[in-house]
């Protein structure tokens, strides 16, 4: 029996009196007492629900931990506290919605345009990385006491990673825009496409219910084809003309209605032809993922998929039993070690195979090293079908959690694990960068090296071309070589931040060292290079965002950009202009502008 208080009832009285005998104070009882009962407890339930994700949610923030760990953590809290504060079930029930959502938002943003942008490389490799590991889990699945059809489900789980916890370290470390960055989302994007076929076929595969799976399979994936096709073309037709009419209308709620009722109307059909909830909600996102209006529809959905998410993961928290750690400490090292061990192998592996270097596989995979919120959805899916056991459950996201918790640290042992790679002499040919040069260096002198070839460094190599100023490139990106090659610029393909690189294009007679590559890291380590073998070398970098501007400015680097920056300072300039502002006070007050945000910026450094 759950603690409830008596409170009396507003506007009546307790004592004998006319206020018990009136018609409104009798329908205030009554729906009062309704409130009270089983039904009026759900209101209760989801709101200490979210307050419990508020709260958790702020301390993991204070830690600077993904929220995902806050949320989890303020239902665990609800969970080992002696009062019961909810019923779990409740709050299951607004956490699927979290799930459809979720899902939705995860469909609609693949667009095929975005999963181009990712290149094939981090594609390929992400496709052959979520098998390998499949075939990982049915490998240790013994190890743990499970079955082959639990094995499937554990490497499954396995397989994906968080993709909110890798951009978020990914920022962390100004690397989004590195190679190893880039492809590490892209592999991301292929294990988001992967679990289409996972939520839909798992709950068969793995159930424990059905004996022979291949007809059960023959009749989900007819079942699945027509239901895709038919999302598909209500996705193309029906559902943009509906969303047209509450454009036209200039309603944001009717657009919003629009948008929710097409996600849940189609997980709910999903759910009727006998596949999950999830699993509609994602193909009723994809079905819109081509629409003009997929952006706004993106942006309407954004609120209420964190709120109802935030309310899943407030459910696994009250679900986690932590005895678990101690009784199963064998599995879950076991779980661990696949996790950050074997399935980091398996992405250097498979990027290897697929002529990747390893020197960029390294820093991907231990980005990649964890699992991700949609392990949790398939586990879900595991109890649901009989799969995993409640103790298996526990154990999944004991691992899940542990490894989010350290994925910021990971990164760290890139460069230890990429020396001692150069170290050993099998290793040591994947590991050292190639140098492929396309055009005669040996006569450069008086030129500039750029470094990077994105949008910054293509306007620069047009004003040099225009003067006839000579410069050579220097890109990682094998496709921009070849097309730099086939136009007849010097281009050399390698890592700048390699020594062995830089001396191949004759920086010591260069004019000017231009590092413009978004990656702060990379870019730091290249100018510690090149200044400490070349003093009086003219060095400009591009700094990412403030926290790499001091780095930069300590090697020393002869000019720092931050491009936010500068472009608010032309903003100004215009801005000013136009209140007549011009000559020495606009350019007095631009200067002033700059020397105080770099003076800022090293305050702030120095005062961390």
């Amino acid at each position: 029996m759950r603690w409830r208080a008596r409170l009396p009832v507003p506007g009546c009285v307790s004592s004998a009196g006319s206020a018990w005998a009136s018609e409104d104070c009798r329908r205030r009882f009554t729906s009062f007492a309704v409130a009270e009962g089983a039904d009026g407890r759900i209101i209760q339930d989801l709101v200490t629900a979210i307050v419990a994700a508020y709260i958790g949610g702020l301390i993991a923030q204070r830690l600077r931990q993904p929220v995902i760990l806050g949320y989890f953590l303020g239902g665990f809290a609800m969970n080992v506290i002696p009062i019961h504060f909810v019923d779990s079930h409740n709050v299951e029930i607004f956490a699927e919605l979290g799930v459809a959502l979720l899902m939705f938002a995860v469909g609609i943003e693949i667009s095929p345009r975005e999963i181009r942008s990712f290149g094939r490389s981090g594609l390929l490799v992400g496709f052959v990385q979520v098998a390998l590991t499949v075939a990982l889990g049915v490998a240790i699945a013994p190890m743990m006491g499970m079955s082959l059809r639990q094995g499937i489900l554990i490497g499954a789980l396995l397989a994906l990673t968080s993709t909110v916890v890798t951009i978020r370290v990914l920022l962390a470390r100004s690397e989004t825009g590195a190679p190893h960055g880039r492809f590490a989302v892209g592999v991301c994007v292929a294990q988001d496409i992967a679990m289409v076929p996972m939520v839909a076929l798992l709950p068969i595969l793995t159930s424990a219910s059905v004996e022979d799976p291949l007809p059960t399979l023959g009749s989900a994936f007819v079942s699945g084809a027509m239901l895709v096709a038919a999302v598909y073309l209500v996705g193309l037709k029906v559902a943009p003309w509906l969303l047209d009419r509450a454009a036209f209308m200039r309603s944001h709620e009717l657009f919003l209605l629009g948008s929710v009722s097409f996600a849940l109307g189609v997980a709910a059909l999903s759910q009727f032809a006998g596949f999950s909830l999830a699993f509609g909600a994602f193909l009723a996102g994809l079905g819109l993922a081509t629409s003009g209006y997929r952006a706004q529809i993106i942006g309407e959905v954004r609120t209420l998929r964190d709120l109802f998410a935030s309310l899943f993961f407030v459910s696994l928290g009250l679900l986690l039993q932590p005895y678990v750690v101690v009784t199963r400490a064998d599995a879950l090292v076991t779980l661990l070690a696949a996790t950050l061990l074997g399935k980091g192998a398996i992405v250097v592996a498979a990027g290897a195979l697929l002529g990747q270097r390893a020197r960029m596989l390294v820093p991907a995979a231990l980005v990649l090293a964890t699992m991700g919120e949609f392990s949790f959805v398939l586990a879900r899916l595991g109890i649901a079908s009989g799969a995993l056991s409640s103790e298996d459950f526990d154990l999944i996201v004991a691992t899940a959690l542990i490894s989010i918790l350290i994925a910021p640290f990971l990164p760290r042992l890139a460069d230890p694990l990429i020396t001692l790679g150069e170290r050993i002499p099998l290793l040591r040919t994947s590991f050292t960068q190639p140098v492929e040069i396309h055009g005669d260096t040996e006569g450069l002198r008086n030129h500039t090296v750029i470094c990077g070839y994105g949008r910054v460094a293509r306007e620069l190599a047009s004003a040099l071309a225009a003067r006839r100023f000579t410069y050579v490139v220097v890109e990682l990106n094998p496709e921009i070589v070849a097309t730099l090659r086939a136009r007849g610029v010097p281009v050399a393909y390698g890592d700048a931040a390699n020594p062995v690189v830089m001396e191949h294009l004759r920086l010591e007679r260069a004019r000017l060292l231009a590092v413009l590559i978004p990656d702060g890291v990379t870019a730091e380590l290249i100018c510690q290079h090149a200044r400490s073998l070349h003093p009086r070398l003219d060095i400009v970098a591009r700094a990412v965002d403030e926290r790499v501007v001091n780095r930069l400015r300590a090697i020393p680097v002869s000019e720092v950009v931050q491009p936010e920056f500068e472009a608010g300072i032309e903003v100004i300039n215009h801005a000013l202009r136009r209140y007549g502002v011009v000559g020495p006070e606009l350019a007095q007050a631009t200067m002033g502008r700059r020397a105080a945000f770099y003076r800022r910026v090293t305050s702030e450094e120095e005062g961390d």
